[in-house]
């Protein structure tokens, strides 16, 4: 089981370097794909303004060989660009750079020359938790108001991450501003069918429970102070 970020790194590193490419590669995604290749963890492809991407090279002093350069200043077409490439098998991963996350989710799930998949896309952020195991924050970035069929699809792709990562059950708080159910806070009824669910076996592989304020969900002593029961030390929040 993976416990750390650093352990994180340490296991790529063990893997075959995937080939990325970014949209929009002319600012500080440069240097975060420097760090990486230097590290052995990835190589890039960088799709943008090849005016504005070799003034930040020269700027840092990068060597331009590290990486290969598309100059393709439309946001639009660099964004169309990158996942074409993933399709075509030129690239095994497509990451947006400087850009409106608008644009490249518009290319990425494009029904005629998207990335066609039947799960729901979201996004996931990985830290280094509490209690010495990774969690996940899920999500913060491309749902924006989920109803509750795809707040379980969200559940389920960070369930499928943290297995990847070793946690063979997974705890799952559902983050809200209160600990109780209101009939007046809808994201309080979601979370206690989603929570009634798992316990059904709608939501497998994973122990759900919720509405949990943030502290209460990774902190045993503020859900003391609340009279709570053992909080989940929660290895995903939502």
């Amino acid at each position: 089981m993976i416990t750390s970020l650093s352990q994180l790194v340490e296991h790529i590193k063990q893997q075959q370097p995937k080939r990325i490419v970014i949209a929009g590669a002319e600012q500080e995604e440069l240097l975060l794909a420097n760090q990486a290749y230097s590290q052995g963890l990835a190589t890039f492809v960088l799709i943008g303004d090849r005016h504005k991407i070799q003034e930040m090279m020269q700027k840092n002093n990068l060597s331009e060989d590290l990486f290969e350069v598309i100059d393709e200043p439309n946001q639009d077409m660099a964004a169309r660009l990158a996942v074409k490439m993933v399709i075509e098998g030129d690239a095994d991963i497509p990451m947006k750079g400087t850009m409106h996350t608008s644009t490249f989710l518009k290319a990425v799930l494009d029904k005629n020359h998207g990335l066609a998949t039947n799960m729901r896309i979201s996004q996931i952020t990985i830290f280094d938790g509490y209690n010495k195991t990774l969690q996940f924050l899920t999500d913060c970035a491309i749902n924006i108001k989920p109803d509750l069929k795809e707040k379980k699809s969200i559940i389920e792709n960070a369930v499928f991450v943290a297995k990847k990562m070793g946690y063979s059950m997974p705890l799952v708080a559902l983050i809200g501003s209160i600990e109780t159910v209101s009939e007046s806070m809808p994201d309080t009824l979601d979370s206690a069918v989603l929570t009634q669910m798992n316990r059904r076996k709608q939501i497998k592989d994973c122990i759900v429970d919720g509405p949990l304020s943030l502290d209460n969900a990774i902190c045993q002593d503020a859900a003391k102070q609340k009279v709570l029961r053992a909080p989940l030390q929660a290895r995903l929040i939502f």
